[in-house]
C-alpha cells in the first residue's frame, strides 16, 4: 500500500544491501572453489546504490523517473542464481560456471564497468534531451549538481568509516 509519501521509495534502496550478500552467501568468498572475494561487496553495494542515486538524481532534474534497470537485472539474477542453485546444487553451480563460462568472481570485473557507466550513461543523455526540449527542472548546473553533494559525503563516510575502525592491534 503507498502512502503516496518521499518515505515509501526508502524500502527501496534500503533493501538493495540484500542482493550482493546473498551472492555472497551463495558462492562464498574463496575465489580457489568459484566465489566471489570480499572486497567486491563493498563494491556490488556502491553499484547499485549508484544505480539508484542516478536515477533518482535523473529524475529531479527531468521530472521523470525511469525505472533503475540495474536494480531489476540484479533482483531477476538473484532469484536465477537461486533457481540454479536449487536445481544444479550451489557446488554444482559454481562448478558450472567455473568449467563452462567465467569463475563469477570474473563476472563481476565486467558487470560492475557495465552498470556504472550504463547508469550515468542513459541518465545524462536523458537530461540533455530534457534540456533541449526545454522541459528540464533545473536551470544552473549548480542547482543541477546539488544533489550529489549528499551522496558524496554519505559514500566517503560510508568507505572510510569501517577503516578507520578496523583493529590494527589483534
Amino acid at each position: 500500500v503507498s502512502t503516496q509519501s518521499t518515505g515509501d521509495h526508502g524500502i527501496d534502496s534500503n533493501c538493495m544491501w540484500m542482493l550482493p550478500v546473498t551472492l555472497m552467501s551463495m558462492f562464498g568468498s574463496d575465489p580457489a572453489q568459484g566465489g566471489i572475494e570480499m572486497h567486491f561487496a563493498p563494491i556490488l553495494m556502491l553499484a547499485l546504490t549508484f544505480n539508484f542515486w542516478v536515477n533518482h538524481w535523473e529524475k529531479y532534474n527531468t521530472g521523470v523517473l525511469y525505472l533503475p534497470w540495474m536494480f531489476d537485472i540484479a533482483q531477476v539474477s538473484v532469484v536465477l542464481v537461486f533457481l540454479a542453485a536449487g536445481i544444479m546444487t550451489p557446488a554444482g553451480l559454481k562448478n558450472f560456471f567455473a568449467d563452462n563460462l567465467i569463475p563469477f568472481n570474473q563476472v563481476m570485473y565486467i558487470i560492475i564497468p557495465i552498470g556504472f557507466a550504463g547508469a550515468i550513461g542513459l541518465s545524462i543523455l536523458n537530461i540533455r534531451l530534457a534540456y533541449q526540449a526545454g522541459t528540464n527542472r533545473q536551470h544552473s548546473f549548480g542547482e543541477m549538481m546539488r544533489p550529489w553533494v549528499s551522496y558524496i559525503l554519505f559514500n566517503v563516510f560510508s568507505l572510510t568509516f569501517p577503516v578507520l575502525c578496523v583493529d590494527t592491534t589483534a
